[in-house]
């Protein structure tokens, strides 16, 4: 019975047509010898892919096993190999993460190779439970509790290969029925005995006392998660309509108008961190709750800066939201930039490159005519009292201020940029030039009044921003 539905879920639920290459991702174990075995006369071109993890002594036996049983039912069989204990160690992760992410580089690489429409693997019911019980103990929030998606994309890889779980309506029970009633050979992985591992623990110990207490717990349950995944998935939806009507998005960077996101609904906003968090990198698996109320709690602060982790950054001011790789800036190309660490000397007569293009440059000159200079509607020069200190060119400090020609009292340089429109990306490492210390000018957009010119100077300090030397 068993492997009729199976055929009829990938071909109906899933909609993976006939002549299709399907790739099966098989350990040996009973799971997914049976779904093998329970699709090795349908409809598609099935291939087997086995990945030898080699964490255990029997690895070698149970890839030999795989290979020959694919041989005799004349399915073509893959056998890849990967030093999980090394990459462990070399990687900080979970012996069962490490695992995992292999295995699936290994077999999304394989159906790249074969050119096959989608990947197979053989979670069921009991397995799906786990998850959903591994999930709740975290703390990982509604998404977690929805479990093990019967479709999706393989997990790791930048390209979109479809990933089906076909026995997810199957209980371990029913699934080593179906094996011995076809005589279904496989192997036993003596791991899943193992109490060190924290999945054997919950199958080992908790689930058999919850069916002590409650022997409908796992019908429950399943219930939840399908109510859970209803409702994240509708939360999904809102938190993408607000990503297409709030956000601008770059392959590294998105911003968003600060006061109609915090208008949302919490659930929202949080919502809304994790999935702009996710475009920007897709494979992301430790952004959860706990971090996008971090997030949260910068922005309705207006806090400058948050290090996200996993090389991603959030800067925040009274107008704007950025999330971004960090050293990424796409719109800083249009504009004058400086490294985070530099503090440039200008001497007169000087040049000194600044990044995205710029330069800046510094001459003497006299007999100038002041009401031109007054005139001057060109951002990118200006004229100052010869100054008897040094001249240097620094990153803006937060809370610095200056009194722009004009205005008859201080202004913070953040209220500067948001009054020009300067992108919130390209405000961080924005030169200002500064006289002894003092700024006097946020390059191309405002002079200090304490160093305008009064008309009997006998040496005057020009500079120019330019973009390309040649003009």
């Amino acid at each position: 019975m068993l492997k009729s539905q199976v055929i009829s879920v990938v071909y109906d639920c899933f909609q993976l047509p006939k002549g299709a290459k399907l790739v099966l991702g098989v350990s040996g174990g009973a799971d997914s010898m049976a779904l093998l075995y329970a699709l090795k006369d349908g409809p598609w071109q099935l291939s087997v892919g086995h990945f030898n993890h080699q964490i255990r002594e029997a690895a070698a036996a149970d890839a030999a096993f795989v290979a020959q049983t694919a041989e005799a039912m004349g399915v073509p069989c893959y056998i890849g190999t990967g030093d999980v204990p090394s990459y462990t160690k070399e990687s900080g992760k979970s012996i069962e993460e490490a695992a995992r992410e292999m295995r699936y580089d290994y077999l999304a690489g394989l159906v790249r190779k074969l050119g096959a429409q989608a990947l197979a693997v053989a979670h069921n019911q009991d397995d799906n439970l786990e998850t959903i019980l591994m999930h709740f103990l975290r703390g990982s929030g509604l998404d977690g509790l929805r479990g093990i998606a019967a479709k999706r994309f393989v997990p790791g890889q930048k390209d979109q290969i479809l990933l089906l779980r076909p026995l997810l309506g199957w209980n371990r029970a029913q699934i080593l029925h179906f094996c011995e009633e076809n005589k279904v050979p496989f192997v036993e992985d003596q791991s899943n005995q193992d109490l060190n591992y924290y999945r054997n623990r919950l199958r080992h110990t908790l689930m058999p006392q919850l069916d002590e207490l409650n022997p409908a717990w796992r019908k429950n349950l399943l219930r939840n998660a399908q109510l859970a995944a209803q409702e994240s998935h509708f939360l999904d939806q809102l938190a993408e309509e607000q990503l297409q009507s709030a956000f601008h998005a770059e392959d590294s960077e998105i911003s968003l108008k600060r006061e109609p996101f915090l208008a949302l609904h919490q659930a929202l906003q949080t919502r809304t961190i994790r999935k702009a968090v996710q475009k920007l990198v897709p494979n992301l698996r430790d952004f959860g709750y706990e971090q996008s109320l971090l997030a949260l709690k910068t922005i309705q602060q207006s806090r400058r800066r948050m290090d996200l982790g996993d090389g991603l950054e959030l800067l925040v001011d009274q107008e704007e939201i950025l999330l971004r790789k960090k050293g990424a800036c796409k719109s800083c190309a249009s504009f004058p930039q400086i490294s985070q660490s530099s503090r440039l000397q200008l001497g007169v007569p000087d040049e000194i490159m600044l990044g995205s293009g710029f330069f800046l440059q510094s001459r003497v000159v006299s007999g100038v005519d002041l009401e031109k200079i007054r005139r001057n509607k060109d951002p990118n020069q200006a004229w100052f009292q010869y100054p008897q200190t040094d001249i240097t060119v620094r990153r803006v400090q937060p809370g610095e201020r200056m009194q722009p020609l004009g205005m008859r009292g201080s202004q913070k340089i953040s209220d500067i940029f948001i009054n020009a429109k300067i992108p919130q990306a390209a405000r961080e490492n924005w030169p200002l030039l500064c006289f002894g210390g003092q700024a006097a000018w946020l390059v191309g957009l405002r002079q200090d009044s304490a160093f305008q010119l009064q008309g009997d100077e006998e040496k005057i300090l020009h500079l120019q921003l330019l973009k390309d030397k040649d003009a």
